[in-house]
C-alpha cells in the first residue's frame, strides 16, 4: 500500500512539475501586446489551480491511511496474544482434569501450563518445551471427592497463541468423558 502511495506520489509530481512548465511557456507567450494564446494560459492556470486541489486531496488521503493503519496495528497487536485458557469443567473424584496440548507451529515451543480451579488457585502446573507436531498432557489433577471446577491456561513463552491448539480433558483412569478446546 505504500509502495502504491508513493508511485502516485511521483506520478502526481512528474504531472505538477509538466504543469508549471507549460503555465511559464505560456505566461511568457502571452502578454496584452505580444504573440500567445490568451485561451491556452487560461486553461493551463484552471487545470494548475485543478491540480492544487488534487494534491490536496492526495495528501488528505495519505493522512487517511496511515489513520488506518495505525488503527490495524492495534487492533492486531491486542489479537497477538501468547496465552489461551479453555472454559471451566466439573471435574468429580475420582475423575481427573488434564490440560492437553499440541504445537502446530514448524518450530519448538516453550509452554507454561496451569489447571486453575474455581478460585483462581494453580493446583499443578509444569513448563515444557514441545516440539513441533508433537502433544502432550503436561499436567493432570485428580479431583478429590465432590470435585470442582477446572480450567487449564496454557502461556507460549517464545511464540504465540495461534502456534498451539489445547483442550481441558475430563478424564477416567480408562477413557476422557469430555474435552472442551482452549480459546
Amino acid at each position: 500500500m505504500k509502495q502504491r502511495i508513493l508511485a502516485l506520489t511521483a506520478v502526481f509530481g512528474i504531472s505538477a512539475a509538466l504543469m508549471a512548465t507549460g503555465v511559464l511557456y505560456a505566461q511568457s507567450q502571452s502578454s496584452d501586446t505580444g504573440p500567445g494564446n490568451p485561451t491556452l494560459l487560461t486553461a493551463v492556470q484552471n487545470l494548475n489551480a485543478g491540480l492544487a486541489a488534487v494534491t490536496e486531496a492526495i495528501q488528505s488521503l495519505q493522512t487517511s491511511v496511515v489513520n488506518v493503519q495505525n488503527t490495524v496495528n492495534a487492533i492486531s497487536a491486542s489479537g497477538q496474544s501468547n496465552v489461551r485458557v479453555t472454559p471451566a469443567i466439573a471435574v468429580i473424584g475420582p475423575d481427573f482434569a488434564v490440560c492437553f496440548v499440541t504445537n502446530v507451529s514448524t518450530a519448538a515451543r516453550a509452554i507454561d501450563t496451569k489447571i486453575i480451579d474455581r478460585f483462581g488457585i494453580v493446583v499443578e502446573q509444569l513448563a515444557i518445551t514441545l516440539q513441533p507436531g508433537h502433544s502432550t498432557n503436561p499436567v493432570v489433577h485428580q479431583a478429590v471427592g465432590p470435585g470442582d471446577f477446572y480450567t487449564c491456561r496454557f502461556t507460549v513463552t517464545n511464540g504465540l497463541r495461534a502456534d498451539i491448539r489445547a483442550a481441558i480433558l475430563n478424564s477416567t483412569s480408562s477413557a476422557v468423558t469430555l474435552e472442551v478446546a482452549a480459546e
